[in-house]
């Protein structure tokens, strides 16, 4: 239990012979409120890249996402771009969320004949050249769940944050994901 002080100034004005005469007079009043619930609904989700690692971040607590090595799509395009890229897009979507994870997914699927990785708002279905993330390596295209799995180390029952529909797509519940590697 805390409390908050909240203080209400008033600042008054006169002028006397040329003189102005400056009054205050303060008003304090004493609320009393639960810190922790009002720090959590206050705590913004925010993605960003550090030491080539998209990182997602909730208040003081942080997770890794996706960690980059691969230098497979040329000088362009090193570990470190794709890394700040990525956490760009991935940042973007969660501001326009609200700042938040809940209702966004990431899932595979293919835009410009090669399967990517792709952020899903809500009411989205398919991966299109506005919510991809990251193109996939031609060796992992058709693992695209397992390197899911792996990129976001994802452990226990793939039905609890995994959701493979035809065998090809697979889906994660991103918010399902933060409640459970961000602590509050």
């Amino acid at each position: 239990m805390s409390f908050n002080l909240k203080l209400n100034l008033a600042v008054t004005s006169a002028a006397v012979s040329g003189i102005l005469l400056l009054t205050t007079s303060a008003h304090a009043v004493i609320v009393e409120s639960n810190s922790a619930e009002s720090e959590s609904e206050n705590l913004q989700s925010s993605v960003s890249c550090e030491n080539l690692t998209t990182v997602a971040r909730l208040g003081e607590s942080s997770a890794p996402l996706f960690s980059w090595q691969t230098h497979e799509f040329g000088p362009e395009y090193t570990p470190q771009k794709r890394c700040e890229i990525v956490s760009a897009k991935l940042d973007a979507a969660v501001q326009e969320n609200g700042g938040s994870f809940d209702g966004l997914r990431l899932t595979n699927g293919p835009v410009n004949h090669r399967v990517v990785i792709c952020i899903l708002k809500p009411g989205e279905t398919d991966c299109n050249p506005d919510n991809l993330l990251f193109t996939l390596k031609h060796e992992n295209e058709r693992n695209a769940g397992h390197i899911i799995g792996q990129l976001l180390n994802i452990n226990g029952p793939a039905g609890e944050t995994i959701n493979e529909d035809s065998g090809e797509q697979v889906v994660v519940d991103l918010g399902k994901w933060a409640k459970d590697h961000l602590h509050k």
